[in-house]
């Protein structure tokens, strides 16, 4: 948690809201947050904002110059825009703070962080800190970094989930929490789109048949959308870009959802530990062959 859908949900909500401003500057409280070189300009300060990139569940803040600032959210880690007002701006795990503005005449750092204490702070906060910023120096050097990654999962294809499930005998649940395997799906999602494509659980990943894969594949799309238009899921800490929780936990079929009756057939779901990650399905709707 964060997963794809939530990311994604960040993306498109601070898109709207920063892409265009100016990075006055840049208050980094925790040093140990970011990797990379920390200069003001791998920070993006006196850059403008040109977008907001998503690759699973990771993000990238995009300047005008090139350089980029990767978001890995971790388990508690948040990325949203607030006012200089806003206390949150100001809480104890805000680590790094970007203070914008719409102005675009060059001044001094101490003069702009002034000026620029009750307009919009792009914060982020990461209470646990298993979260962490990546400084680029270029788009380019961002691309091959996330070409580690597997196939993005909104829009993952039958074909391409088939060839790299085929290179695997772990149970199906895992591999789908494999980045490299699949960008952006966590617990919650694979959970979510294991049941929707009735699939156990345990299934060893190439032992799933063409038509198996075809239906995972459209879960997985189909799962990831609905969470993304209800704003994604707020278990713990979660919110959007601009502070809003998300709603699809009330769809929830499965995760989280152990003993409770299922949603499709009525028998209690099963509950159980699948390397080390708590997983929830329905041995009725996923029954295994």
């Amino acid at each position: 948690m964060p997963e794809l859908p939530e990311a994604e949900r960040i993306r498109q909500t601070l898109r709207k809201r920063i892409v265009g401003l100016r990075v006055e500057c840049v208050t980094v409280r925790r040093r140990d947050m970011v990797h990379g070189c920390t200069t003001r300009q791998a920070m993006l300060q006196c850059d403008c904002v040109e977008n907001i990139l998503r690759k699973g569940k990771q993000l990238a803040i995009v300047g005008s110059t090139g350089a980029a600032v990767r978001v890995q959210l971790g388990m508690t880690g948040r990325l949203f825009v607030c006012s200089g007002k806003d206390p949150a701006a100001h809480a104890k795990h805000a680590h790094v703070r970007w203070h914008l503005s719409a102005e675009s005449n060059h001044r001094g750092v101490n003069t702009a962080c002034s000026s620029a204490a009750n307009g919009l702070i792009l914060v982020f906060e990461d209470a646990r800190r298993f979260g962490a910023l990546h400084t680029h120096t270029s788009l380019c050097e961002l691309r091959k970094r996330w070409r580690l990654l597997g196939p993005d999962a909104l829009t993952i294809r039958t074909n391409a989930l088939t060839a790299n499930l085929s290179k695997t005998r772990r149970a199906i649940k895992t591999a789908l929490l494999d980045q490299r395997v699949l960008a952006g799906v966590g617990n919650i999602y694979a959970d979510e789109s294991l049941f929707t494509a009735r699939i156990a659980p345990r299934r060893r990943a190439n032992s799933l048949s063409a038509d198996e894969l075809k239906r995972l594949a459209a879960a997985i799309r189909r799962t990831l959308r609905a969470a993304i238009s209800a704003g994604g899921s707020s278990i713990r800490d979660y919110v959007d870009g601009q502070g809003t929780p998300g709603r699809y936990q009330r769809q929830h079929q499965v995760y989280n959802r152990g003993g409770r009756p299922c949603t499709c057939c009525g028998s209690l779901l099963s509950r159980a530990l699948i390397d080390q990650r708590s997983t929830v399905w329905c041995d009725v709707c996923q029954h295994c062959r």
